[in-house]
């Protein structure tokens, strides 16, 4: 048998979002990047966070609670 693969983490919320809505190349366009290396993404990095902010419209503390809690 060959070796098990390692299991990637989820989606973040944020993350689903954006793969129902296909805003992978918004996202792109903004943050300078290919749209593949968006879907690679499990959560939004913190480098990125005000790019997908800007070009998804929503604020930056639902894109990522956990780095902009109220």
């Amino acid at each position: 048998m060959g070796t098990p693969t390692a299991r990637r983490p989820p989606r973040d919320a944020t993350m689903r979002y954006i793969a129902k809505k296909k805003l992978w190349n918004a996202i792109a366009v903004e943050c300078g990047i290919k749209p593949g290396a968006v879907r690679l993404w499990r959560k939004v990095p913190p480098l990125r966070v005000r790019s997908v902010e800007r070009a998804i419209g929503r604020p930056r503390r639902m894109i990522r609670p956990d780095l902009y809690a109220e």
